[in-house]
């Protein structure tokens, strides 16, 4: 696996459009999460991807909601709680994956949001700002997979 477990992101450089394997941008406990240098690591790398900016921010905040999802509500003790972020452009897609272990992420129905309080609101934005979002859990793990179409 690609990547440092010290909390920094890597900056890997896939060609533009071409399929290629996880890289992972970040790895390491949920306490140490640094959430604006993962959102502007994404950012870069949808734009190297082909998205215009606003559609490359959007994708940003999407896996940002993710990624502070995963840190945030993982288990009661976060410093041994791991949480990943890995990207992939594939078959026409720019993807993101978010791993995080003891976390019991559950996906919630889509709609709106009943107020900005309640819980449902991060995964409202994912789904307003991706084409596909997919939860799978296995083993005290839970993978949260983000997919949105490259532009052409």
């Amino acid at each position: 696996m690609e990547g440092p477990a010290n909390g920094t992101p890597t900056h890997s450089h896939p060609s533009v459009g071409s399929d290629n394997e996880w890289t992972t941008i970040f790895e390491d406990v949920a306490g140490q999460v640094p959430f604006q240098a993962i959102r502007a690591e994404i950012y870069r790398r949808a734009r190297e991807a082909g998205f215009p900016e606003q559609a490359a921010w959007d994708l940003a905040m999407a896996v940002h909601e993710a990624v502070v999802n995963a840190a945030t509500h993982g288990s009661p003790s976060r410093h041994e709680d791991l949480v990943r972020v890995q990207h992939r452009v594939r078959r026409g897609f720019f993807e993101c994956r978010v791993t995080s272990r003891n976390l019991a992420w559950e996906l919630p129905p889509p709609g709106r949001p009943g107020s900005l309080s309640r819980p449902g609101l991060g995964f409202f934005l994912i789904r307003t700002f991706v084409d596909e979002v997919v939860l799978d859990k296995d083993s005290g793990r839970s993978e949260l997979t983000l997919r949105r179409k490259i532009p052409r």
